[in-house]
């Protein structure tokens, strides 16, 4: 009998803690404009040192990006050709190296003018983000904002809070190469900052 009732609230606990991820990872907080400002202005110095270590000479051109997306979605989470030729590019390894720094960034990963990607740290939904918002704003603003500033959402994949930014990377002449998507953790970022 004990044993029964001790089966049933693991389950219970657990059925309760699934709904409550999947409410949370449904759910965005607010993060007001002031906040995102001062984040901003904290960030941008690091952003920049960011862009130049990835050193990006030109743009790189992408064929086939729906084609791709395609390959990307249908092999699932497994290790496919496609997956392992970005994670082991020589922009995934200079990215990795070039956030090692930052203990709060938890997802990094880089798209080309066109939205496709190019370098990342851990392998993302999607090889097409050029429908999303991280991508489109700053394509649609050129230069860093709290425009580029998400709200707070939560990821289940690790049970974290997290904000995105995204910044533009840039030639000489002002034009955007690639843009660099970095998913924080807020409360190691805000202590990162000393941001209250």
């Amino acid at each position: 009998m004990t044993q029964n009732l001790l089966f049933k609230s693991k389950t219970n606990f657990k059925s309760l803690l699934s709904r409550f991820r999947m409410c949370l990872d449904r759910k965005t907080f607010s993060i007001s404009q002031e906040r995102k400002s001062e984040i901003s202005r904290k960030i941008l110095s690091d952003l920049n040192s960011l862009s130049r270590k990835m050193n990006l000479k030109k743009r790189i051109t992408l064929k086939d990006i729906a084609k791709k997306e395609r390959i990307w979605h249908e092999e699932g989470k497994s290790s496919t050709l496609l997956k392992n030729t970005v994670i082991r590019s020589s922009h995934s390894l200079k990215l990795v190296k070039a956030i090692s720094e930052f203990d709060y960034i938890e997802e990094a990963f880089l798209m080309n003018h066109q939205g496709g990607l190019i370098a990342t740290y851990k392998i993302t939904s999607d090889f097409d983000q050029s429908d999303e918002e991280k991508f489109i704003s700053v394509i649609k603003d050129k230069n860093f904002n709290t425009n580029h500033i998400s709200d707070l959402y939560y990821d289940d994949s690790i049970n974290k809070f997290l904000i995105g930014l995204s910044f533009p990377l840039k030639n000489k002449k002002g034009e955007i190469l690639a843009i660099l998507y970095i998913g924080a953790d807020i409360n190691k970022l805000l202590t990162h900052y000393s941001i209250n």
